[in-house]
């Protein structure tokens, strides 16, 4: 199974652990793959980088390469113009599309009203966990 992670679930997982953090152990455990493409890292990395956050540059880059480590890399050759809302959001919705995802799971509401694009279904962090859960992913 393929996802692609939002970089509002990455950014979860490594700063407050919890249901984010158990998707990244799968990655990291291989029972799951997860799909990046240069534009997610950097939209990962400039996350990181705002002051709100307060992360020095030794454990961001900690982070990305851990993120970077695991990732199966898919550049996209389509984009995609179906979040209005939010532009930048599409990105995620060209590597999913690129990398054949399952899922891409994500917090974002913009994101999360499609349900799905294509073959991709667009779900919560919660929401992935049953699947799994349940067996049926």
């Amino acid at each position: 199974m393929t996802v692609v992670l939002d970089s509002n679930v990455v950014l979860s997982a490594f700063l407050y652990g919890g249901r984010p953090k158990q998707i990244f152990q799968m990655v990291l455990s291989g029972s799951i793959q997860l799909a990046s493409s240069e534009a997610l890292l950097n939209e990962i990395r400039g996350v990181l980088q705002r002051p709100k956050f307060g992360l020095n540059t030794q454990f961001i880059q900690t982070i990305l390469s851990e993120y970077s480590g695991v990732a199966k890399w898919k550049e996209p050759a389509e984009h995609f113009s179906i979040v209005q809302d939010d532009p930048n959001d599409n990105q995620f919705i060209d590597c999913a599309v690129a990398a054949k995802a399952d899922y891409l799971i994500t917090g974002d509401k913009h994101l999360l009203k499609l349900a799905a694009f294509r073959m991709v279904k667009i779900i919560s962090v919660d929401s992935f966990l049953e699947v799994i859960a349940s067996g049926l992913g």
